[in-house]
């Protein structure tokens, strides 16, 4: 039952007659018998839920309203998917999957609806809406490393060795980048002391019951405790330095919660005491407890340092041969630098800074193969973002993958329109839809400095993409769904409007004109001046009124 809503506004209810009601019967009707009004309630409900607390039903009822009386109408995926068990409205991630947030690692269904910042491409953190996008099969992403993902068929996923970006189905045999933190800023007190923990923690033990950890080190590893311990002294009997009386909690692993530059200190500390780098500058841990090294793990991935992997190095002691096992933790050499140089902060031992950084050839990237992508029974909450300026995220480990059906503007380029056309085709035969802003591609008749022709502009690339569409069935029986956006000052509006408007073409796209503060600007200025009586009355006002273009004629800066 759908309450009425308080914004309701005066008017009829809309059902779909002739033409209208086949598409609806045959398309977007659940089962058989649905009804128009049924399906806006089922709709409106389901959507809904993403909001929380007392609001949702007001939403609900707000929403309904313009669905019944069809001021509103969503994608044709959203009418056939929402409220179905197993319906698909986008294609997204688990929701256990851990996302790279500013304050540190969280599940991503905790996300759903809020707005947080999120590690993204690059190695910045950029805010991004959350959403829960309702129950989805899931496939099981299996890396070379042990590592395993869980994602929908069509999740989008950057990998390194192609242009594109590939759906989940598509991914054995790629590779998916890890991106490590870009930059970071140390407090310098919360760094020494986690430095300390992460040392004692490594080689240091508790003494007195308990109450007090101590640590000794020997040859290369003995300025450690006079550069780093106020108490530290030698102990002559053994020619080890030595600094005692030392908090306990110095012994256990700091909590994720602890500040970033603590985490960071840690890890540079327990690398310090625990690990090493090898002439190639690659960077080891080792630990006899596998939990310890998956703990390090996340306490590496909350600062931006991703591992590649945790492998068992040894299963007998070397010296008296029986059972004892030791593991391994490699760190991508990547995540040790700070900006273009080697962070020398993570390496508190000499010789280890001394070898990563004479290995060191700028920041190198680092991904991880995919071996295996199956089907598993698992039908559950799936939640995705929306980052509007990378389309991307970073999860679990360090994993950077993408927003779902989200393709780029720059297609400005003859590369760039054939990898949309691929990208299209891939994306619409199975079972997706894509929307593409066209702003970025130059006008009709603008030059083209390089071949010293002109410009065809971006409705002859519209025309491209429909004609490929109009030949692809998706999956459900419907025809492509396609959104083609322009901006209001972009000189080809006048021929979009025409061709999908006037002239019935690019008819497996809805179209959308982008606007901005300015144009809002600009037609409050119209409403005062004028009545609103004509629309070329204001089309024209507001073309004498701009002054500026996305596209400058003159501008011979485009190749």
């Amino acid at each position: 039952m759908v309450r009425e809503s308080r914004f309701a506004m005066a008017f009829p209810p809309y059902t779909p007659t002739g033409f209208a009601a086949t598409v609806f019967r045959d398309r977007y009707a659940t089962q058989d018998g649905e009804t128009f009004a049924q399906a806006c309630r089922r709709v409106a409900g389901f959507i809904a839920q993403a909001e929380e607390g007392a609001g949702r039903e007001d939403y609900t009822a707000r929403f309904h309203d313009l669905l019944v009386t069809n001021r509103f109408s969503p994608g044709g995926r959203v009418w056939r998917g929402a409220g179905r068990p197993r319906g698909q409205l986008l294609n997204c991630l688990s929701g256990n999957t851990l996302v790279h947030t500013e304050h540190g690692l969280v599940p991503i269904e905790s996300l759903a609806g809020t707005t947080a910042k999120v590690l993204t491409h690059g190695g910045v953190f950029r805010e991004a809406l959350w959403f829960n996008l309702g129950q989805q099969r899931l496939y099981k992403i299996t890396l070379k490393n042990g590592d395993e993902l869980f994602a929908t068929a069509n999740h989008d996923w950057i990998t390194t060795t192609t242009r594109l970006r590939r759906r989940t189905t598509e991914l054995v045999g790629l590779s998916i980048p890890m991106q490590p933190l870009a930059t970071f800023e140390y407090d310098e007190r919360e760094y020494l002391e986690g430095v300390r923990n992460g040392l004692v923690f490594g080689d240091g033990h508790l003494y007195r019951g308990g109450k007090y950890s101590m640590i000794t080190q020997f040859g290369d590893s003995k300025p450690l405790v006079y550069e780093y311990f106020d108490n530290g002294r030698e102990w002559p009997s053994t020619n080890a330095s030595v600094a005692t009386k030392l908090p306990a909690r110095f012994k256990t692993l700091p909590a994720l919660t602890e500040s970033r530059s603590y985490l960071r200190g840690f890890l540079a500390g327990w690398i310090g005491a625990d690990g090493c780098v090898s002439e190639l500058g690659h960077v080891m841990g080792h630990n006899k407890d596998l939990g310890v090294l998956r703990k390090i793990r996340l306490i590496a991935a909350r600062v931006g340092v991703p591992a590649s992997s945790i492998s068992q190095s040894r299963f007998y002691n070397p010296w008296n041969g029986e059972k004892a096992s030791l593991f391994k933790i490699a760190f991508p050499k990547g995540g040790f630098y700070n900006g273009d140089v080697p962070d020398e902060r993570m390496f508190v031992k000499e010789t280890h800074r001394k070898r990563f950084i004479a290995s060191s050839n700028g920041r190198p990237l680092f991904a991880v193969k995919v071996v295996a992508v199956e089907p598993t029974d698992r039908y559950e909450d799936v939640y995705c973002c929306f980052e509007p300026e990378t389309h991307s995220f970073v999860i679990d480990n360090g994993y950077l993958t993408g927003n779902c059906f989200v393709w780029t503007d720059d297609l400005d380029s003859r590369e760039s329109w054939g990898d949309a056309l691929r990208a299209v085709t891939i994306i619409s035969g199975t079972g997706g839809g894509v929307g593409l802003n066209f702003s970025k591609v130059r006008p009709r008749g603008f030059p083209i400095r390089g071949t010293g022709g002109v410009a065809t502009g971006s409705v002859s690339l519209m025309r491209c993409i429909n004609a490929v569409c109009r030949e692809l069935r998706e999956g459900g029986g419907r025809r492509s769904a396609l959104m083609f956006c322009l901006r209001y000052d972009h000189p080809d509006l006048p021929e979009f409007l025409e061709v999908k408007l006037n002239q019935g073409q690019l008819e497996n796209a809805s179209i959308s004109v982008l606007i901005d503060d300015e144009f809002l600007r600009g037609l409050a200025r119209i409403i005062l001046t004028f009545p609103l009586t004509f629309l070329d009355d204001c089309l024209s006002y507001w073309d004498a009124e701009r002054t500026t273009s996305v596209y400058d004629p003159a501008d011979s800066s485009h190749p």
